[in-house]
């Protein structure tokens, strides 16, 4: 019998000159100890990521804590406090999957 899939959304970091897509472990640990199900960290970026595949295959998702803000723009007319904590390819996956995830109702 397999474990459960949870997606988790994955953040744009830069180290040393490369881009990582990343979740701290903190919530995949989460997934996999805590909550005994497999943890699929999903990539960001143009054409990496198909919603209604990652729906299709997880039997769940987590909305992990990130040191990025969701920008301003998908919610209001406000300029962002802080520019610099904006991850916009994480926007671009997070708030499709949420919607997607509450069409279908997926946990």
């Amino acid at each position: 019998m397999s474990r459960p899939v949870v997606i988790i959304p994955a953040c744009t970091k830069e180290i040393e000159g490369l881009t990582f897509d990343c979740v701290g472990r903190k919530y995949s640990a989460a997934v996999a100890e805590a909550a005994g199900c497999q943890p699929l960290i999903a990539p960001i970026g143009p054409g990496m990521s198909d919603v209604a595949g990652l729906l299709a295959i997880a039997d769940g998702i987590l909305l992990s804590g990130s040191l990025s803000n969701v920008a301003p723009e998908h919610y209001s007319d406000e300029a962002p406090l802080k520019p610099q904590s904006l991850d916009p390819l994480r926007d671009a996956l997070t708030l499709p999957l949420i919607r997607a995830a509450v069409e279908v109702k997926k946990p």
